[in-house]
């Protein structure tokens, strides 16, 4: 054997041992490629089918509800009100009248002291809500919160506004319902604290209250309550296809108030 074949073995050797070895693992890759391509497909075609379906209901949904108005029986269109039936709530309203809530000399003074002082803010906020007037004392409880949170207080904070969600629809804090901003309020109080679990027990207990249907809300405030607070709370998404017979019955009633249906 020449020198030169000699010198050729170790590299003939190398070459017959890393090719097989390089070979399984870009087959090794490859595979994994496959699977992962596989695995996507699977989930894109379960989410098709899952969109099929909530497409099929929705359709539903519209079919059954120009039904019910057509025949009179459950929705009916007023001029100033939308009346459901109870197994088909809508969580938020087409046409929301704006409330101005006029703010008293007490309410401004108070407001005045917040930075200046907070303890004096506080016990005027206190007085005005124990007072008998529901305007005052909405707005008082919802400043009330607002400061013993502020102040860490969380305990005297929560009991501001579990008297605020007493007040029930009242228009509070540029026309929320009472008991609608309770429930923020107090979301926000666990949030601060750090007690998570009674913060997403908060947030599946503020769903359940919007689902009921019972508030006059516009959709911008639904959104507002699901994506800024609900969700990131822990709270669950809103009701799809409660909100597309939401929008299905906004058209339909804008239609009705221009004469376009009958």
């Amino acid at each position: 054997m020449s020198w030169l074949e000699t010198r050729k073995l170790p590299v003939l050797f190398a070459v017959s041992t890393l090719l097989p070895i390089a070979v399984l693992c870009w087959l090794g890759v490859r595979t994994l490629d496959q699977d992962r391509d596989a695995e996507r497909q699977r989930r894109r075609d379960r989410l098709e089918v899952a969109a099929g379906r909530v497409a099929i209901e929705i359709d539903q949904d519209l079919q059954r509800i120009e039904a019910k108005l057509a025949t009179g029986d459950g929705f009916r269109f007023l001029p100033e009100r939308i009346v459901t039936p109870r197994d088909q709530p809508l969580p938020y309203r087409p046409d929301v009248p704006s409330v101005s809530v006029l703010s008293s000399a007490q309410l401004m003074t108070a407001a005045q002291l917040e930075d200046r002082n907070p303890a004096d803010a506080i016990r005027m906020y206190e007085r005005i809500a124990a007072a008998p007037a529901d305007s005052d004392r909405g707005e008082g409880l919802v400043a009330l919160g607002a400061m013993l949170r502020r102040q860490r207080r969380f305990d005297d904070a929560l009991r501001a506004y579990n008297d605020l969600e007493t007040l029930g629809s009242l228009p509070v804090a540029g026309g929320q319902p009472a008991a609608l901003v309770a429930r923020q309020g107090r979301g926000k109080v666990f949030l601060e604290s750090g007690d998570t679990t009674r913060l997403r027990d908060e947030a599946l207990a503020f769903a359940r209250t919007l689902s009921t249907g019972n508030w006059l809300i516009d959709r911008a405030s639904f959104e507002l309550y699901h994506h800024e607070m609900i969700e990131p709370w822990g709270g669950p998404s809103a009701d799809p296809r409660a909100v597309r017979r939401a929008e299905i019955v906004a058209e339909l009633w804008h239609r009705w108030r221009r004469g376009r249906f009958s």
